[in-house]
């Protein structure tokens, strides 16, 4: 297996994790079967046995659980100060769509806030 070949995904290596666990290897012979294959890409040995524990309790799930926390803020601003501020939504992924409302809600202040800038060709 080629260097490139071999870099997975945290997803991927979880998803080998999962496999290995449902025939019934031990983190250890799972993480020494990761490394011999993917060597320096392999995750960690705390990380194959978090894994393995979790798939063990039933877990199917290879996607990180949402993290709390504050929500993510984007902040857009020119030299004259701030434009538009967006709280992204708890549990809300900052997709395309999500990106594209954000861009058009800019230009938007652009227009009500930077009068002219526009027209002119100063912005965008």
């Amino acid at each position: 297996m080629s260097a490139e070949s071999s870099n997975l995904s945290n997803i991927e290596h979880r998803a080998v994790i999962k496999y290995f666990v449902k025939k019934g290897k031990t983190p250890k012979e799972i993480f020494e079967d990761m490394v011999s294959v993917l060597q320096e890409s392999a995750p960690s040995y705390t990380m194959v046995k978090k894994w393995a524990r979790l798939f063990q309790q039933g877990r199917e799930s290879c996607e990180d659980d949402p993290r709390p926390g504050r929500p993510v803020t984007v902040v857009t601003e020119d030299s004259e100060g701030v434009l538009l501020i967006d709280y992204l939504p708890k549990g809300t992924t900052m997709n395309g769509q999500y990106y594209a409302n954000l861009l058009a809600q800019a230009r938007e202040s652009v227009v009500q806030k930077r009068r002219g800038k526009l027209s002119r060709g100063v912005l965008f």
